[in-house]
């Protein structure tokens, strides 16, 4: 999939006219929604961390822009670090540490397991956080320099009674909305084109 980036006036002026040399249609608007959750669990049976890779593909796969259109807006509306027990934990303290694009961007977090709904931990993470929406946003405007993929990475730390088993559920979850146009071929009458390409 290629994409175009939002740009000032003039220029999108002239990206549109490339872009659409050769359309005989019209331009038409589309805002996307992009809601999706990407996670993993941290299970002290399998080892100490673990980490999640998502490509550009992951995170384009469900949006389905077209070849050529132009993303006009990205609008982020969340970005969130979800940490939750799940049903196998037997543990009930912990201290976890997180990294993203292989750089720490936590100090060691104190967990107490039976807290973790009312103390949501993307709070204490938030700065991070901020750097992957901005990884996001650049990967959902089709920015050349995007990153190409994104990797999140925890690791686990002194669990309370050694021995006891540890299991946590961990979600990136994105919500975005994405603005693009494209352009819609119309069929050519006799004369030449039914339709020029105009916003519709």
């Amino acid at each position: 999939m290629r994409v175009h980036r939002r740009c000032g006036a003039t220029v999108c002026a002239l990206a549109l006219a490339v872009t659409l040399a050769g359309c005989d249609g019209r331009l038409v608007p589309v805002t996307a929604e992009f809601d999706r959750g990407f996670g993993f669990t941290f299970d002290s049976s399998f080892g100490t961390s673990v980490q999640v890779t998502l490509t550009q593909s992951d995170i384009l796969g469900s949006l389905d822009i077209p070849d050529g259109a132009m993303v006009a807006f990205v609008d982020i509306q969340r970005v969130r670090l979800g940490v939750a027990e799940n049903p196998r934990n037997e543990a009930s303290t912990t201290r976890l540490r997180f990294s993203y694009q292989g750089e720490a961007f936590t100090e060691d977090l104190d967990i107490t397991v039976g807290d973790l709904e009312d103390e949501p931990v993307d709070a204490l993470v938030a700065s991070t956080l901020r750097e992957v929406e901005r990884d996001v946003r650049a990967i959902l405007a089709g920015d050349p320099s995007a990153p190409a993929e994104v990797t999140m990475a925890g690791e686990i730390f002194d669990i309370v009674a050694p021995g006891s088993r540890l299991v946590l559920d961990v979600t990136l979850s994105v919500k975005a909305t994405v603005s693009y146009e494209f352009c819609e071929e119309i069929g050519l009458g006799p004369f030449g084109p039914d339709a020029e390409c105009t916003v519709s």
